[in-house]
């Protein structure tokens, strides 16, 4: 494996940035490699993250390979989705929901006369963050 050490590197680097499936004939045209030869990479490094404790595998489904997780993880990474979100609230949510509260009950045409933009994204994520509420 130290021969194709950056090979297989660039695999991986390849499989990871992309994110989803990378078609065989990607793979070879992006590497620049005989086919043969990717074969065997491919097949080794299925092996090696098989046999190795790590929390990715390579898979390949219908001539297309991509990184996932590993089941074993499974209970770990649905804690981590159901995890409460922290909220970024940014100048422009800031300054929708002070107004919001300075002048309720407020229509979103006041808000946008105030602002002299359109604020639906703004009072739309209000809402998503229940901070504000549609009433009437």
């Amino acid at each position: 494996m130290d021969e194709n050490k950056n090979i297989y590197a660039a695999v991986e680097a390849v499989l990871f940035a992309v994110g989803g499936a990378v078609s065989f004939s990607e793979l070879r045209d992006a590497l620049q490699i005989d086919e043969k030869e990717l074969v065997r990479i491919l097949t080794d490094m299925q092996k090696l993250y098989d046999a190795e404790d790590r929390g990715i595998r390579m898979i390949e489904l219908d001539g297309k390979y991509q990184l996932c997780t590993k089941n074993d993880y499974y209970e770990e990474l649905v804690r981590l989705v159901n995890a409460p979100k922290k909220h970024v609230l940014t100048d422009v949510l800031l300054e929708t929901l002070s107004i919001v509260a300075y002048k309720q009950p407020v229509t979103r045409q006041e808000i946008e006369k105030i602002r002299g933009v359109s604020c639906s994204h703004a009072v739309n994520r209000l809402v998503e963050y229940n901070l504000i509420q549609e009433v009437g």
